[in-house]
């Protein structure tokens, strides 16, 4: 069985929702399993357990999503 992480990174929810679909239309092939993922949930080194890695990403004002805010940390996503 193929396996298949999207991944993703969503401030308004809009990414998440685009994941979900994609998530729905890859899960119907035949013989592939798919996991979707919040970024900030998601280590590096797991990307080395699928066959196939799909990233989503949020943009703001044509820039891309750098930092987040996490509990009382900021994490970097570049």
């Amino acid at each position: 069985m193929k396996k298949l992480a999207i991944v993703y990174y969503s401030r308004s929810g809009n990414t998440e929702k685009m994941a979900e679909l994609i998530a729905e239309g890859a899960a119907q092939e035949d013989d592939v399993h798919v996991d979707v993922s919040k970024v900030q949930d998601f280590p590096a080194k797991k990307s080395l357990e699928y066959d196939g890695l799909i990233v989503g990403s949020t943009l703001v004002s044509a820039s891309r999503a750098t930092t987040e805010k996490v509990g009382s940390s900021t994490k970097s996503f570049a």
